[in-house]
């Protein structure tokens, strides 16, 4: 029964993820922030709400609110650009641009 509930779980979670990636092109940044937010809760709470089911209630109240702030949503993907995919940049464009990558760097 409890497997039910999650795979139901699982149901909503991806058709609310499609619902909202037709919404706003940085729905997948908003996802990674609230995954990384469900990372700060501690692992009992976590399961104690996915018991309850009150994790997909706080999924639904946590996503329009990203979608509300445009100017939060910008500063995230600023964030994410600078700390995540920056440092891939050199060994990126080393692909296209064969210029040793300790010059890059």
């Amino acid at each position: 029964l409890q497997l039910l509930n999650l795979n139901f779980l699982f149901i909503h979670y991806c058709l609310l993820f499609l619902h909202f990636l037709l919404l706003s092109p940085l729905f997948l940044l908003s996802l990674l922030f609230l995954h990384f937010f469900l990372l700060l809760i501690p692992i009992p709470i976590l399961f104690y709400l996915l018991n309850l089911n009150l994790i997909f209630i706080l999924i639904l109240f946590l996503f329009p609110l990203f979608f509300l702030l445009p100017i939060l949503n910008l500063y995230l993907t600023l964030i994410f650009l600078i700390f995540v995919l920056l440092p891939f940049l050199p060994r990126f464009l080393h692909f296209f641009i064969p210029i040793p990558i300790p010059i890059l760097i």
